[in-house]
């Protein structure tokens, strides 16, 4: 075939740089089901994601008029909190960091100052380096909170890019971290961190707050009682808790100020114990609920609770029997909420203007993580019921990264022979795509933010090794992820070792997984070349993924969110030269020439249609006209004889789609807004060949 091999330039990517939050919800279609054993002859089909799905947007919630007003009045600064006011306002962007500095209060008390009007907190799931300009507000304040298990949750580029989009938007972005060592080199100048406020102060201001009926008798309480267990440095957290405590004693006849200093003096894990003791399993259903989903919708985490409910009581039957409902009115909210040590808050609707919606969280900051531990340590019984509860069809279709976080959170924080354990029996799950797919999203989180990639490098080892279909095609999909970029050569080779798995359901992975790293500009030229080389090569894995990778970047199996067009202006020549290698081959050549003859149908209704068929048979040769198209289509029949009268109608198609546009771009450019009509009657209204 004729082929142009035109200078390939460079360019920025396609797609954004955030993977790995496309989880597939609910029962998504399967790449593959079972463990399909041998080489399959043909191409890989299957559901390719490209730069990431998800079930949100990058604002997960905005503050209410109550939360800003209250950073307005109740908040004593900490210390260095002028060197964050100058970052911010010379920046547009800060990094605060700094545990028990009351860094998160603080973020949003600098965007008040600025006088935005509203803030909006960023999902900490989604990395800084994939939001766009157009998910943002002008003039707005956003707060993006990193999670406190994460190591290293920034990168250069990231920060970077924020504070342009920043700057451009005229909008303000607040970054809380825990450590120093997580701000990169890029925001060093802009990242302060924050010393503790003084502890009395901030608890002298909570009692104001809350407007206790006798807030002297409850300052009078907190000076007497509680002053002496709060000292300098100690988290404004410790000092809130103070001040509630005083307004107990202020306010219950039957709570002392020594009751009161007990309490203040207990950490988070006796206090979970302490309430623990005698719980209904509602009291417990509840409470873990709400440590997984917290700050979600509250009917949706009720729900979800009396499921776990259900669960956890039948799991106490015999098997086949159901659990007695609970009787009517029996669990009013307030009781359950009252139990749980939770409370709502009501949020403006995050989707409808004018309506309002009731988010679930505990009452003290640091209860959600030490409940989720406490269960899963003292109750081992109950782990199956929690594990399926926590991975059933309900949670992975709406709360996938909270199950992500709290699956991470039991592997990284409770000791286990086999830390993997959980995310091992998700990757063996060859029926669920789901349960795969959090897994390897898991498993990337483990790596990167839980300092544990030797770990899961071991564990990916094995499982390219001796791991069942279930578990390379899982491996496979990690090596395409953040995961695999940070050594393009070693997943490339481990993704090539996985083409040639015994079994046809790797091959899946290893085509989800090659497409990932292309998300990143760095990866894509080594990506590109390499699939060449599997398209080359006598491996009839290897060569039948890259096939299948070819469909996919030519435009012949489209993938949402990807532009072929924009791919091929990048890499002209080796797009054309991996074109040829899937047309040479009999069953992948098969494939490309029926889509293509789909195109051709299509393309005298629609314009888009006709677009894509003169572009992609351009591949082919680069000149359409039949004087010079002759060999080319020569080479294509002799190949695929039998397809021959398709293969000439569709390039005649083509040609004459090609001159039907350029008589289009001309009426355009003569009469600006006339649309071009179908084309005059033809071939291709009566059927192709």
């Amino acid at each position: 075939m004729d082929k142009a091999a035109p200078a390939e330039g460079t360019s920025t990517s396609p797609g954004g740089a955030e993977h790995f939050d496309y989880l597939a919800r609910a029962g998504a279609a399967n790449l593959a089901t079972g463990d399909v054993s041998g080489i399959q002859a043909g191409v890989v089909h299957g559901n390719i994601i490209y730069g990431g799905r998800h079930d949100h947007g990058p604002v997960v919630r905005r503050a209410t008029e109550e939360e800003l007003h209250e950073v307005h009045k109740q908040f004593v600064e900490p210390v260095r909190f002028a060197d964050a006011r100058r970052a911010v306002q010379r920046h547009h962007v800060a990094v605060l960091c700094g545990r028990g500095s009351g860094r998160s209060f603080a973020a949003r008390r600098l965007l008040v100052e600025l006088g935005v009007t509203t803030i909006a907190e960023l999902h900490p799931d989604r990395d800084l380096g994939a939001i766009r300009g157009s998910d943002l507000d002008r003039g707005g304040g956003y707060v993006w909170e990193a999670d406190e298990t994460m190591s290293r949750p920034l990168r250069d580029q990231d920060t970077v890019r924020c504070a342009n989009i920043m700057r451009d938007l005229d909008s303000w972005l607040v970054i809380v971290l825990d450590h120093p060592s997580q701000v990169p080199e890029s925001a060093a100048r802009y990242s302060v961190e924050l010393g503790a406020p003084p502890p009395l102060e901030v608890a002298q201001q909570a009692i104001n707050w809350r407007g206790a009926v006798d807030a002297q008798a409850a300052e009078q309480a907190l000076e007497v009682c509680l002053a002496g267990e709060l000292a300098a440095g100690d988290p404004p957290g410790k000092a809130v808790r103070a001040a509630e405590l005083a307004i107990r004693v202020a306010t219950e006849p039957d709570f002392t100020g020594e009751q009161a200093r007990d309490e203040l003096r207990e950490d988070v894990d006796a206090a979970v114990v302490r309430w623990a003791r005698g719980r209904r399993v509602i009291d417990y259903a509840m409470s873990f609920a709400v440590a997984v989903l917290e700050n979600q919708p509250y009917d949706e985490v009720v729900e979800l609770a009396l499921d776990l409910d259900m669960r956890l009581r039948e799991a106490e039957l015999v098997p086949g029997e159901r659990a007695a409902p609970r009787p009517a009115f029996s669990s009013a909210r307030d009781m359950l909420l009252g139990e749980a040590k939770a409370e709502v808050v009501l949020r403006p609707h995050p989707m409808h203007k004018g309506l309002s919606e009731e988010t679930v969280r505990f009452r003290r900051q640091d209860w959600a993580a030490a409940v989720l531990l406490h269960v899963w340590r003292q109750h081992p019984a109950q782990h199956a019921v929690l594990w399926e509860w926590m991975c059933s069809p309900k949670m992975l279709a709406r709360f996938t990264e909270a199950t992500r976080r709290a699956l991470c959170s039991i592997t990284a924080e409770v000791p286990a022979h086999d830390p993997l354990r959980l995310i091992d029996q998700l990757a063996a799950q060859g029926h669920r795509r789901g349960h795969r797919l959090l897994a390897a999203s898991a498993l990337v989180r483990l790596a990167d933010e839980h300092d544990l990639r030797p770990l899961v490098q071991q564990t990916l080892d094995r499982w390219v090794e001796t791991g069942t279909a279930a578990r390379q095609w899982t491996a496979a999909v990690v090596h395409g992820s953040e995961y695999g970029r940070r050594d393009v050569h070693g997943a490339l080779v481990t993704l090539e070792r996985l083409a040639g798995s015994r079994w046809a359901t790797p091959r899946y992975g290893v085509v989800q997984g090659m497409f990932d790293l292309l998300i990143d500009p760095e990866c894509q030229r080594p990506v590109v070349d390499r699939v060449l080389a599997w398209a080359a090569s006598t491996h009839p894995g290897a060569r039948q993924a890259a096939h299948s990778l070819g469909l996919h970047l030519v435009g012949l199996s489209p993938v949402n969110g990807f532009d072929p067009v924009r791919f091929e202006v990048m890499f002209p020549a080796r797009m054309g030269a991996l074109f040829e290698y899937v047309l040479a081959d009999r069953e992948s050549g098969k494939v490309a020439l029926d889509r293509l003859a789909e195109l051709a149908f299509d393309a005298a209704q629609s314009e888009r249609a006709a677009l894509e068929l003169v572009r992609i048979t351009r591949l082919i040769t680069p000149d359409l006209r039949w004087w010079k198209r002759w060999r080319a289509e020569l080479a294509l029949i002799r190949r695929h004889l039998r397809k021959g009268p398709r293969i000439h109608w569709v390039l005649r198609m083509a040609r004459r789609q090609q001159k039907q546009l350029i008589r289009t771009v001309e009426l355009r450019r003569l009469s600006p807004g006339r649309a071009r009509g179908p084309s005059a009657p033809g071939p291709a209204t009566r059927g192709w060949p």
